[in-house]
């Protein structure tokens, strides 16, 4: 039971710095498509496409090949930092229709040295003539301040504690006994 306990202790202190992140680091991501209800298997992209920390930059990404020839619809979804976000099903392209998937925006949110949130946003186009060969994937950071909540409570109970005290002497004076001669 000991062993046991150790380890377990290990793994709860090491898991908050699973996650943490340094400026520059590759944040791990995956890739995957989906083509008429067939879905392939996660694909990690190569460091030179993925994210890094706190970096905002953009990619070039491979459409499908001969995708103009799909007789269905194609659809991509990206998770990041092994499956702690998964994106939504993005439609790449589709048989029936013209559009075609040109440009993903991935908005990060963090505090500190930890993701906390993903975004996406994509940009469809339209064209008659032959679909884009390239997708432009654009990483954007975005830096959220974590508010101390504790503080101002603290200072608020500590003020409400001394107010009521004050309350409570002024009332304890204006009710204080005379002394009576004898």
């Amino acid at each position: 039971w000991n062993s046991m306990r150790f380890i377990l202790f290990f793994l709860l202190w090491l898991t908050p710095t699973l996650f943490a992140l340094e400026y520059g680091q590759v944040v791990p991501i995956e890739k995957r498509l989906s083509y008429s209800g067939k879905q392939t298997l996660w694909s990690t992209l190569i460091p030179s496409k993925s994210p890094r920390f706190k970096v905002s930059t953009s990619v070039i990404l491979n459409a499908m090949p001969n995708q103009h020839r799909l007789q269905g619809e194609l659809k991509m979804a990206f998770r990041v930092q092994m499956s702690r976000f998964l994106t939504p099903w993005m439609r790449v392209s589709h048989a029936a229709s013209s559009t075609f998937l040109s440009e993903i925006d991935m908005r990060f949110q963090y505090a500190g040295d930890t993701i906390f949130k993903v975004n996406v946003h994509t940009t469809q186009i339209t064209t008659t003539t032959e679909p884009p060969k390239y997708i432009k994937l654009n990483y954007h950071w975005q830096e959220v301040v974590e508010h101390d909540m504790y503080s101002p409570t603290l200072f608020l109970f500590v003020l409400s504690i001394a107010f009521a005290l004050l309350i409570a002497l002024t009332h304890c004076r204006r009710r204080r006994i005379p002394k009576t001669l004898s």
